[in-house]
């Protein structure tokens, strides 16, 4: 895997629930700030990174298998976190007093970027696993 398929193929599909909403908030009549970050975009984003983690991991033959396995087990872990806090928005929608939603958004922001960078990380050593074998 390159790079750049890394980007386009994970990374801005991750984002095309982002890049929709922005899209209809341009349009709308009423412009209502909250309705333009959700924390749902930024979930499925973690999700979509983490899961193509456990991929690249899975397919490639040549790293370690004890630092695959660890790698594996953090996605993991971080699946299991972006699962609950999909759960959270689910029930939040339900109950607007439930969750505190603000707190949501800018926990879910900041996994998905740490999420970001631990693929890039991974990425990288698979992109440089293939150039060695």
């Amino acid at each position: 895997m390159k790079l750049k398929n890394w980007f386009l193929y994970t990374i801005i599909v991750g984002l095309i629930p982002l890049i929709a909403r922005g899209c209809i908030f341009l349009v709308l009549k009423e412009k209502n700030w909250d309705f333009l970050f959700d924390p749902l975009d930024f979930i499925i984003l973690g999700l979509i990174v983490n899961i193509n983690n456990i991929n690249e991991l899975e397919r490639n033959k040549v790293l370690e298998k004890d630092w695959k396995t660890n790698r594996i087990l953090i996605s993991i872990i971080l699946l299991i976190v972006f699962a609950i806090f999909f759960s959270i928005c689910i029930f939040s929608n339900l109950n607007k007093d439930l969750f505190d939603i603000s707190s949501i958004l800018i926990s879910s922001v900041v996994i998905s970027i740490s999420s970001i960078i631990f693929s890039f990380s991974i990425v990288d050593s698979v992109i440089k696993s293939e150039v060695i074998s």
